[in-house]
């Protein structure tokens, strides 16, 4: 799930379910395509439970984040949605486009 989330607006500690941040260099081993799919599917789930579960009120409270200063929690939700869609469209052209369709039982 978006750790931008998780410490702005919820207050808990960072999650790297694979270990380590994708920031972090190093040899890192990467997680299998099913690893990957369930924790896609996963987020999805918590990141928008998260958001319907967050008061319409709620969205012009102000966030302070060391990046952007202040800001409030409309932008953050904006910036995890816009970034979640941007990134499911990278997904899909990788699984599409660049790696090779292997023919499934229906061909």
């Amino acid at each position: 799930e978006d750790n931008w989330v998780r410490d702005k607006l919820l207050g808990l500690p960072k999650r790297y379910p694979f270990g380590v941040s994708v920031k972090q260099p190093g040899d890192k081993s990467w997680p299998t395509k099913q690893e990957l799919l369930a924790y896609f599917h996963e987020v999805r789930a918590l990141t928008r439970a998260r958001l319907e579960a967050t008061a319409d009120e709620a969205f012009d409270t102000p966030v302070r984040d060391d990046h952007f200063g202040q800001i409030t929690v409309r932008q953050v939700w904006g910036g995890v949605v816009t970034s979640f869609a941007w990134h499911g469209g990278q997904i899909v052209l990788i699984k599409n486009r660049l790696l090779p369709r292997v023919a499934g039982p229906t061909g």
